[in-house]
């Protein structure tokens, strides 16, 4: 079956060209990465990106959903799926809630801070921005998953929200979290509440200050960097 847009194979070619096979062990050691890398810096990757989307540019939906599917489901190397989300976000005008499946595909299946934290600050954090009353039931059903990263991604999936936070969500999510023991969520919920420390310090020190005792180290410095 042939392609049905020809934005991947120029994406494809354009990284192929600027691998360097000197650099892509020690990238993929230092990200602990099965998948393999091809050497390009990410500078690099979002050049290669911008001059194929100009060339071959997405117009709709399907291609949307196309290009980045068949990006990251296809990819050989790490870099391929780097620009499987860029193009996911760089097209952002096609995010919709039919949208949703796949990015959880890549969230699950990308199972790695570098995927997943972009996809839940950017890919779901928009989708929550544009359609709260869909989403937040969706991100509460996510806070009890059984895979780290949707729980995860349920937790910084207002990142950027600032003074658009919905405190309470985003402090229930955390305290729901709270006994989880694994770095990536530990890390997760203290990154959450300081980065909304940043717009709201007040309230993040008053769930510190109800919370601390059952609350790890590793959250408590970073939830509480500017509190």
């Amino acid at each position: 079956m042939p392609d049905l847009h020809p934005l991947p194979a120029a994406i494809r070619k354009g990284l192929h060209m600027a691998r360097d096979p000197e650099r892509a062990p020690q990238m993929q050691a230092y990200m602990k990465s099965e998948m393999p890398y091809l050497g390009v810096k990410a500078a690099i990757v979002k050049q290669v990106e911008r001059t194929a989307w100009k060339e071959c540019p997405i117009k709709n939906t399907d291609d949307y959903e196309w290009v980045v599917r068949h990006l990251w489901e296809n990819a050989r190397y790490r870099e391929e799926r780097y620009a499987a989300q860029d193009i996911a976000w760089r097209f952002k005008k096609f995010i919709n809630m039919e949208m949703l499946p796949l990015y959880q595909e890549m969230i699950i299946t990308g199972a790695w801070w570098d995927h997943v934290d972009f996809i839940a600050a950017n890919l779901i954090g928009e989708l929550l921005m544009r359609h709260p009353d869909e989403m937040k039931p969706i991100l509460k059903k996510w806070i009890r998953n059984d895979d780290l990263w949707i729980r995860r991604s349920a937790i910084l999936s207002q990142l950027k929200f600032k003074d658009e936070t919905d405190t309470e969500m985003l402090f229930a999510f955390c305290e729901a979290q709270l006994k989880d023991s694994t770095f990536w969520m530990r890390k997760a919920i203290g990154w959450a509440l300081r980065q909304h420390s940043k717009t709201d310090p007040d309230s993040v020190r008053q769930f510190l200050d109800r919370h601390q005792e059952n609350m790890a180290g590793l959250t408590l410095r970073e939830a509480g960097k500017y509190v």
